[in-house]
């Protein structure tokens, strides 16, 4: 009920990270299902789900203890840190709540994020794309951070991207990113570029 009244407080097309809970499983299967048909993305963890599974409340809800394990750093495959994972969600005029996209926060670095992953990972679903939600989940995980929702291992959040990716790009310069250098990956693939964004400053939405 709790959060019920959350939703129902937001303003008409409010965007709000929200813990994965089982009140969007249907929102959550959606934005999936149309995330596994682009064929281009590539680094979506979301990717390998079982929909059909998962839409079945006891498998949802393994899922979602999953993500809490996660979070609590409870046996981790290894090369694997504590993240905490929110959703992007959006409440529009009919009341239907939206999965716009997720974001998993890493509460420490180690080598292969260092040079690859960063602190932060976030997709954005296929239809919601360049609309600006991508800054906004960005901006609205620094917050977070800030918050200390989770805290990290340093007192800046290390983000990177593709060379090539001219969205992500800009969106870690909108919210404040400072690029550091390049970070070499196995070809064919480009260079990483990677930003430091001191998260205890005011961040642009």
């Amino acid at each position: 009920m709790e959060n019920q009244a959350i939703i129902a407080s937001m303003s008409e097309n409010a965007v709000f990270l929200a813990k994965p809970q089982l009140l969007y499983q249907k929102a959550f299967i959606e934005a999936v299902a149309e995330l596994q048909a682009t064929q281009h993305d590539r680094y979506y963890v979301e990717k390998s789900l079982d929909l059909t599974k998962l839409a079945k409340k006891r498998f949802f809800q393994a899922y979602l203890k999953d993500i809490q394990e996660q979070e609590a750093g409870i046996d981790l495959p290894v090369g694997r840190v504590p993240q905490t994972i929110y959703w992007l969600m959006k409440k529009p005029s009919d009341g239907q709540v939206i999965w716009l996209g997720r974001v998993a926060i890493r509460h420490q670095l180690n080598d292969n994020l260092r040079k690859i992953g960063g602190h932060i990972g976030y997709v954005i679903r296929p239809s919601a794309r360049r609309q600006g939600y991508g800054s906004q989940l960005l901006a609205l995980a620094l917050e977070k951070i800030c918050q200390g929702q989770p805290s990290l291992d340093t007192d800046q959040a290390l983000l990177t991207c593709d060379e090539n990716n001219l969205g992500s790009k800009k969106i870690i310069e909108k919210n404040g990113g400072i690029f550091s250098g390049y970070s070499e990956q196995e070809a064919p693939l480009p260079r990483k570029l990677l930003y430091w964004v001191p998260y205890n400053l005011p961040k642009i939405g």
